[in-house]
């Protein structure tokens, strides 16, 4: 289980690289962006906001890249 979640937290940390630091994205760009990168994209969003990478707004209406 322990290598399941380091392989996440890899893949999680390389989409994390697709967006630029203190710019901020709505959710439409996020899911455009992971889309073409991943076929989970939704899974993977959220999965980036709960680990950390991306913060969001609570609206949920803007995204951008954790420091």
């Amino acid at each position: 289980m322990a290598g399941k979640r380091k392989n996440r937290l890899l893949v999680l940390s390389y989409l994390a690289t697709k967006f630029e630091p203190e710019k901020k994205y709505s959710e439409q760009d996020v899911n455009l962006i992971l889309m073409g990168l991943i076929d989970n994209y939704v899974t993977r969003r959220r999965d980036l906001i709960e680990y950390n990478f991306l913060n969001r707004t609570d609206d949920g209406r803007l995204y951008w890249r954790s420091k």
